[in-house]
């Protein structure tokens, strides 16, 4: 039985030590989907979204 949980806490603590995003399955659909460093989902249209803010952003500090 410990060796059940502590199997559980070491999964958790790897998913913790992901840095950056990764590309990963879907389980309930048959495509890939971005995991960000925080462990949410998201699609391949919403991180250029994301990406695409955050140039816009870096464009106003850099032109002002």
């Amino acid at each position: 039985m410990e060796d059940k949980m502590t199997e559980e806490k070491e999964t958790k603590e790897e998913k913790k030590k992901v840095e950056g995003y990764q590309v990963v399955n879907v389980p309930t659909e048959h495509r890939l989907a971005i995991q960000t460093p925080e462990g949410e989902v998201i699609s391949f249209e919403q991180l250029l979204v994301d990406v695409a803010n955050d140039i816009k952003e870096i464009k106003k500090g850099l032109v002002g």
